[in-house]
């Protein structure tokens, strides 16, 4: 596929998730399905009446699922790659934690336990922060060398 066909299917992409977010829709949505709903009794619920609304609403909400998830992908990353780029240009921010999305589960899950201790000193202000920190940052740097080993092992 070309660059010029993969650009055009991506702006077809954005502006219809954009359109179907849209409050309009929904309000356009919930007027069809009161008029359908109405409509029902007055054609004794046939499998037409029926087909009316659910052909439509499963092609439409198949192909939905898809650009809205193609939408989060992207929003996702651009997110990572503006929080990779802050991390690494911040003085004393903890460099390991670029690329994190890309760690495992039992990774992701073991560095969160240990915010969670950073985040419980800072609550009480008698103990040391700074202390708590480099304690984590040091687990941290183990627990990332560990995962870089299982990856490359």
């Amino acid at each position: 596929m070309s660059d010029d066909t993969y650009d055009r299917i991506e702006l077809f992409a954005s502006k219809v998730v954009r359109w179907a977010t849209h409050s309009h829709v929904l309000l356009a949505i919930i007027v069809l399905m009161t008029g359908w709903a109405i409509f029902g009794p007055s054609d004794r619920f046939s499998s037409e009446w029926q087909s009316a609304m659910t052909v439509p609403a499963t092609a439409i909400t198949f192909l939905l699922v898809f650009l809205i998830l193609r939408a989060q992908n992207k929003d996702t990353r651009a997110i990572q790659l503006k929080l990779n780029e802050i991390i690494a240009v911040l003085n004393g921010a903890n460099n390991e934690l670029i690329d994190i999305e890309n760690m495992s589960e039992k990774t992701l899950e073991a560095v969160h336990q240990r915010y969670e201790v950073v985040a419980a000193a800072v609550k009480n202000e008698d103990s040391d922060v700074g202390q708590t920190e480099t304690i984590i940052v040091q687990d941290l740097v183990h627990e990332v060398e560990m995962h870089k080993n299982d990856v490359t092992g």
